[in-house]
C-alpha cells in the first residue's frame, strides 16, 4: 500500500520564483500577495482572514520564533514555533508548533500559512542550505 493511500491532500502551495505564489485550500486558489500579504516596514509579518472573518498575523521575530496572533487589539497568541536546539546552549529538543486549542478550528490554514512564513523567514535570514 502506497503511503499516499492513507492521506488526504489539505492543502497545496504552488512556489512561484518569480511573482506570487499560489494556496490551494477548500477548493479555493489564492494568490499569496493578496491572501497573505506581508505588513511592516521589512515585511516580517504575514496577515490573513480566517475562515471566521477574524484576522490573524504571523509575526517572524528576529529571534528566530515564528508567533500567530490575532491582528485586533487583543493581539491574542494562537500559535507559536520553536526552533529545534542541540543542547549546547540550553536544553535539547526538536522544532515544534504550539497551537492553542481555540484555534483548532481552522487547524489545517495555519499549518499551510505556517510553512509558506517558514519558508520566507528561513529565506530572509539565510537558513535555507538546499540547492
Amino acid at each position: 500500500m502506497d503511503m499516499r493511500d492513507q492521506f488526504d491532500v489539505m492543502g497545496e502551495i504552488e512556489w512561484h520564483l518569480i511573482g506570487s505564489s499560489t494556496f490551494r485550500l477548500n477548493d479555493q486558489e489564492m494568490q499569496s500577495n493578496e491572501f497573505l500579504p506581508s505588513r511592516g516596514i521589512l515585511g516580517r509579518r504575514r496577515t490573513f482572514t480566517g475562515p471566521d472573518g477574524c484576522p490573524y498575523g504571523w509575526n517572524m521575530v528576529f529571534t528566530k520564533a515564528v508567533v500567530l496572533s490575532r491582528d485586533d487589539e487583543s493581539r491574542a497568541e494562537l500559535a507559536r514555533y520553536h526552533k529545534g536546539s542541540l543542547g549546547i546552549v540550553g536544553p535539547k529538543h526538536k522544532p515544534r508548533l504550539d497551537v492553542d486549542p481555540a484555534a483548532e478550528h481552522m487547524l489545517d490554514l495555519i499549518v499551510l500559512t505556517f510553512v509558506y512564513v517558514e519558508k520566507i523567514r528561513t529565506d530572509k535570514d539565510g537558513e535555507n542550505t538546499g540547492p
